[in-house]
């Protein structure tokens, strides 16, 4: 993947390009951009506390000192506070006192404040400008700012609302009666008993073609194509098959090489059967438990995890019922691997009461009860969100 350089020479600049850097539409959200010297090595974001309340903001410092400990190639931050308040409302510096709180322990773990900015509901400023009005500064000055578009052509794929990518859609009544009706005469058709080395062939389906399919085609189908319903039925016979599902997870993530490694070590798996372990103990010792678990440092690639966002909503918007949770805990997962834990987790908190043995909800419930992120989430090789990083000779100019 082709990656475009940009390079701000302003923070006005850099703000203007936060929403393609981070992936969404921050809103409220401290996003933290990191860079290792003048490059910026992506951001992560956490939720904004409750403006005002001391003791939240010296734990949420804590929370970014602890990520950042986990990335020593990071040199600065230039932490964001993205609020919906306004800044006549608040002195014209909403989130003040999580500014001091931030620029307290980074100055204590010798880690350099580049610029500490916020962006509210009608102005914003940097906490570092003794100038700012009590107003803040124009939106428009980032709005309209060039390198906003800059950013956003340099992606491929949608940004994203945070609020919208934790609820499914809901499933359109006529796609999910025809969808639930063919996935029902499908899995009718399996066999009891069934291994891994047999189960593309008795599910009616290649997880590479399926792969491929996902990929190139899943938005190019008119609503009345047939091999659109092809496409949904097949996404989700596979999703209610132990192993199968978790394999074209892996290879919506990291491409049909995953897929074609965990073929040749766990063909002769079972995957139905009287008596089952549960699946995660099936898999405990082999790479793809390690994949699933965020156990290693090599990244997937972004773009590729947007892209599958966008594939697993479309298929949600036309399955209701049977399979729905396992496509809705796959999308959560997802998310996860993007480092977007708290889109993860609002996904897949209803599933957990009803489906609380489904592997991915218990691989994320083991994930979110210790406050972990995915290995590669916490490298600087991975922290580009998009196929664009910055460079910047002055990131702390206003």
């Amino acid at each position: 993947m082709k990656t475009t350089v940009l390079r701000p020479s302003s923070s006005a600049q850099l703000l203007a390009a936060l929403p393609a850097l981070a992936g969404f539409t921050p809103r409220r959200d401290l996003v933290v951009v990191l860079f290792a010297g003048r490059r910026s090595r992506g951001c992560f974001r956490v939720d904004l506390p409750v403006p005002g309340d001391a003791r939240t903001d010296r734990e949420l410092a804590r929370v970014v000192l602890d990520l950042l400990a986990r990335l020593p190639e990071v040199t600065g931050v230039m932490p964001v506070a993205c609020t919906p308040l306004r800044c006549t409302e608040t002195d014209g510096h909403p989130h003040r006192s999580l500014h001091k709180a931030i620029a307290e322990a980074l100055s204590a773990a010798g880690v350099r404040l580049l610029d500490s900015c916020f962006i509210a509901a009608d102005g914003w400023g940097s906490f570092l400008d003794p100038g700012v009005p009590v107003e803040g500064r124009p939106l428009a000055l980032i709005e309209q700012e060039p390198m906003r578009l800059d950013a956003m052509l340099a992606i491929d794929h949608a940004v994203t609302d945070l609020d919208d990518a934790g609820v499914p859609p809901a499933a359109d009544p006529d796609w999910a009666e025809r969808t639930g009706a063919a996935v029902v005469e499908r899995e009718r058709r399996l066999p009891a008993r069934l291994r891994l080395q047999d189960a593309e062939r008795a599910c009616e389906v290649d997880l590479l073609d399926l792969l491929e399919r996902l990929g190139r085609q899943a938005g190019a189908f008119p609503e009345s194509d047939p091999r659109l319903q092809r496409l949904v039925v097949d996404l989700a016979v596979v999703a209610g098959v132990d192993v199968l599902r978790e394999m074209l997870l892996l290879g919506l993530a990291f491409g049909p090489d995953a897929i074609v490694q965990a073929r040749q070590r766990l063909g002769g798996m079972a995957v139905r059967g009287p008596a089952l372990m549960p699946v995660i103990e099936r898999i405990l010792d082999e790479p793809l438990a390690f994949l699933l678990q965020g156990l290693v440092v090599t990244p997937p690639d972004r773009g590729r995890l947007h892209r599958a966002t966008e594939v697993l909503r479309l298929a949600l918007g036309r399955v209701a019922g049977g399979r729905r949770d396992e496509l809705v805990a796959m999308l959560a997962w997802l998310w996860w691997a993007l480092g977007v834990s708290s889109v993860a987790e609002r996904l897949v908190a209803p599933i957990r009461r009803r489906r609380p043995d489904l592997l991915l909800v218990l691989l994320f419930g083991w994930e979110s009860a210790e406050g972990l992120l995915p290995q590669w989430a916490t490298t600087a090789e991975s922290g580009d969100p998009a196929p664009a990083s910055t460079q910047s000779s002055d990131a702390g100019a206003s």
